[in-house]
C-alpha cells in the first residue's frame, strides 16, 4: 500500500509539463517537499496520506513563485530621499 504525507484529490491537475497535460479528476501525492506521484483520483483510493485535501471544483497545479524584485533599486539607495517617488 502505498503512502504519502500529503494527499490532493479530486482537481483539474494541470501538470505544467510540455505537453499540458491535464487530468479532469486528478490527484497528487506529497512527501515531505517532493511530489511523488500524480494521475487520476481513482489511482489513489488504496492510497494512507496523513492530510488529505479535497480539492473539488479546484485546481491543482505547481505553486506560483513571486520572482519580482526591486534589486536593482539598492544600487540607488539613498541617492534620492528626498525627492518625490516618479521624480
Amino acid at each position: 500500500m502505498n503512502s504519502s504525507d500529503i494527499l490532493i484529490l479530486n482537481g483539474t491537475l494541470l501538470t505544467m509539463d510540455s505537453g499540458g497535460t491535464q487530468f479532469k479528476n486528478g490527484a497528487v501525492a506529497i512527501e515531505g517537499e517532493k511530489i511523488v506521484a500524480l494521475g487520476f483520483a481513482d489511482d489513489f483510493l488504496s492510497w494512507n496520506a496523513s492530510r488529505i485535501i479535497d480539492a473539488r471544483g479546484g485546481i491543482i497545479m505547481p505553486g506560483l513563485v513571486n520572482a519580482h524584485t526591486h534589486a536593482a533599486m539598492t544600487c540607488f539607495r539613498g541617492l534620492a530621499d528626498d525627492l518625490p517617488l516618479m521624480t
